[in-house]
């Protein structure tokens, strides 16, 4: 099912309370990203971009790549897969649709693949985050309350098809939305699913091995990292196991296999 905002807010109240988050602080924040996104004109207006959203996702099969550490080597058993089956990862001439979740967006470019949408809350590098969208890459970005800055630095420098988040309210906030989820990894799934999805294939998902964070933010505590973690885990729960599925399901359990094409 869909995440409702009703839904949302219960999940976010008690989540709000096992990490001790700034309310107030992500209220603060998606204003500014309110007023940053209508203010640059380089943008197309939120309508137009998640009518795009739709037509990219509804009926496809979508690839989440979340940052953990196993994605680098999920990536290699894709690529040969796609090789095998002679098929491709370019943007422009895949079937299927890639989003990157933040500091992923990385290790794609590396690898000469173009996501077809960057969920992000500005963590990851910034300037290969700024690359994929000069590339094509839809840009959904998030705001709560510790990327207020981060956002006033890079919001302005988007341009073509943008769309703002919030874990908060979006009624509040004009050309703001929420589809769900806590972590840049799993509000890609919630996004994918929100548009229609077929079928959504996760990689780089690691929920018991905190990896090297790739971008700011790094200093956290190592048991506020699990807690996030534990919280995607349960969040990505709400998705229909007919829809949901970790790409390493595939290599742990042949028989699963028709489940991903």
């Amino acid at each position: 099912m869909l995440m409702e905002w009703e839904q949302w807010q219960n999940l976010y109240r008690a989540i709000k309370r096992d990490i001790e988050l700034n309310w107030s602080g992500d209220e603060r924040s998606s204003m500014n990203l309110s007023r940053l996104l209508k203010n640059n004109r380089r943008i197309a207006e939120c309508t137009s971009t998640e009518k795009r959203l739709k037509e990219l996702i509804e009926g496809k099969k979508v690839y989440v790549m979340g940052a953990g550490p196993d994605l680098g080597l999920e990536l290699d058993r894709l690529e040969e897969e796609c090789q095998r089956e002679g098929k491709s990862l370019k943007m422009g001439e895949r079937e299927e649709v890639i989003i990157s979740a933040d500091g992923a967006t990385t290790e794609l470019l590396r690898r000469g693949i173009t996501p077809d949408i960057v969920v992000t809350d500005l963590d990851g590098v910034i300037e290969d985050i700024l690359a994929a969208n000069e590339e094509g890459s839809i840009i959904v970005v998030h705001s709560h309350g510790d990327n207020i800055s981060k956002l006033k630095e890079v919001v302005p420098r988007f341009r073509g098809m943008v769309l703002g988040t919030t874990q908060v309210d979006p009624s509040n906030y004009e050309g703001l939305y929420n589809f769900g989820g806590f972590t840049d990894g799993d509000r890609s799934a919630f996004l994918a699913h929100h548009y229609g999805a077929d079928k959504i294939v996760l990689l780089g998902f690691n929920f018991n091995e905190v990896g090297e964070k790739i971008g700011d933010r790094s200093a956290f505590s190592e048991e506020v990292k699990f807690k996030k973690l534990a919280w995607s885990n349960l969040l990505l729960g709400f998705i229909p196991s007919s829809v949901l599925r970790f790409y390493s399901e595939r290599w742990d359990h042949p028989e699963l296999d028709e489940l991903f094409l």
